[in-house]
């Protein structure tokens, strides 16, 4: 086989693994955070309060963090095939299961633990950890392309399910999610998994265990453990989770409250998801550019004034506030993970053990979620209103903001 064959074959393979990514990335996004558009009309069939339905997005958050370290193993261990393969499978029959449930508890098992065992498999641990196979050079720039799709998946997802659900009522749409993702999974089933696994620049014998050769420099978990800059990011991607997901799980229904149109709410909802994959992309190039540092820090000042917006819009609805809303707080929506992601994959090394430091590391963004979600829904209820829940979510950036600023070996970055 000539150089040029081998060559045109591995650019085939990379390109096979990026669209696997994308799409994934977006299906993942898209069908975890439909929960904020199946949030009211759940409340009102079973007569939930608002921390009774934040609690099973709650439990999702946390079974994706506790579910990531074990993903990380499986993926070091099997590669990526059977860890997307068997993530997929969960999430559509969870979603499947889902138009047939009829208790809090049901849901919070379908919806939450196995919803989130599910983005843990296909999400961005998996997606980090393949990818930094492939992508030596502009690393953030890679992770933040296939991480944009996710507002894809918003886009499209958040509407749809809000159609759906007009049409055939929650469960209907539920089913008809499940049966959509039972359908991907056939398709993943045709992909050459083995030179996937492979990687760009890896030893040939890493495609029979699916496992690379370790590089000169990385960590083990424990080593990783003992560092400070594993826990700086840890609590970097805790309290900003706990900030964004004290409100991004009642968006839809605090719009509904307000005034606004069910599926005009569902539809901004969704183009804030464009908004991310715009930010998403932005903030990538940023990073590798002009610095992680400077890119972070206008991305936690556009999530500060999108709170600050979402505040006014509670005092004076209208639609321009509800645009400037999309445009302000949208690009900033998930435009941390690449960065976080590329920080842990050149700081602690692309060796074996890859896979379970970034899962580790997103137990932080795992917990914190499950913490803001279920703070917010709290806050709704003890005081009416969402000022509190916003000025909550406002004050945990400080934590991350400081850690990115004052920690030499993330500022360096």
């Amino acid at each position: 086989m000539t150089a040029d064959t081998n060559l045109r074959r591995t650019a085939r393979v990379a390109l096979i693994a990026l669209c696997t990514c994308v799409l994934l990335s977006a299906l993942s996004r898209g069908a975890s955070e439909s929960y904020a558009v199946f949030l009211l009309p759940l409340s009102r069939d079973f007569g939930w309060d608002r921390a009774q339905a934040s609690s099973v997005y709650s439990v999702l958050m946390l079974s994706l963090g506790l579910s990531s370290p074990i993903v990380g193993r499986i993926f070091d261990a099997w590669g990526p095939g059977r860890v997307y393969i068997i993530g997929l499978a969960t999430m559509a029959a969870g979603m499947t299961l889902a138009g047939s449930l009829d208790a809090l508890w049901q849901f919070q098992l379908c919806i939450g633990v196995l919803g989130g065992f599910a983005v843990a498999a296909v999400g961005p641990v998996t997606q980090a950890a393949l990818i930094s196979r492939w992508y030596h050079n502009r690393l953030t720039t890679a992770l933040a392309g296939v991480s944009a799709a996710a507002g894809t998946g918003v886009l499209v997802v958040s509407p749809l399910v809000q159609v759906l659900i007009d049409t055939y009522d929650w469960r209907g749409a539920y089913r008809v999610l499940g049966l959509g993702l039972f359908a991907v999974l056939v398709l993943l089933l045709f992909l050459p998994w083995k030179e996937i696994a492979r990687g760009r620049g890896m030893a040939p014998a890493a495609a029979k265990g699916e496992r690379p050769a370790a590089t000169p420099g990385s960590m083990t978990l424990r080593e990783a453990l003992r560092t400070r800059p594993f826990w700086s990011l840890f609590f970097i991607h805790f309290f900003t989770a706990a900030g964004m997901f004290a409100v991004n799980p009642q968006i839809v229904a605090f719009l509904v409250e307000t005034g606004f149109p069910s599926l005009t709410a569902a539809t901004a909802f969704g183009f804030a998801g464009v908004a991310a994959t715009a930010g998403l992309i932005t903030f990538g190039w940023m990073a590798d550019r002009v610095g992680r540092l400077t890119a972070v820090l206008i991305s936690y000042a556009m999530t500060v004034g999108g709170f600050g917006i979402l505040g006014l819009l509670e005092l004076y609805p209208s639609y321009w506030l509800l645009v400037l809303f999309v445009v302000v707080y949208g690009p900033s929506f998930g435009s941390r993970g690449p960065i976080i992601s590329a920080m842990t994959a050149v700081i602690f090394g692309r060796g074996r053990s890859l896979g379970v430091i970034l899962g580790a590391v997103s137990m932080g963004m795992g917990t914190g979620a499950a913490v803001g979600a279920t703070m917010g829904g709290l806050l709704h209820d003890l005081t009416g209103g969402y000022g509190v829940v916003v000025l909550f979510a406002a004050s945990t950036m400080v934590v991350p903001i400081s850690l990115f600023v004052f920690v030499p070996e993330l500022r360096k970055q």
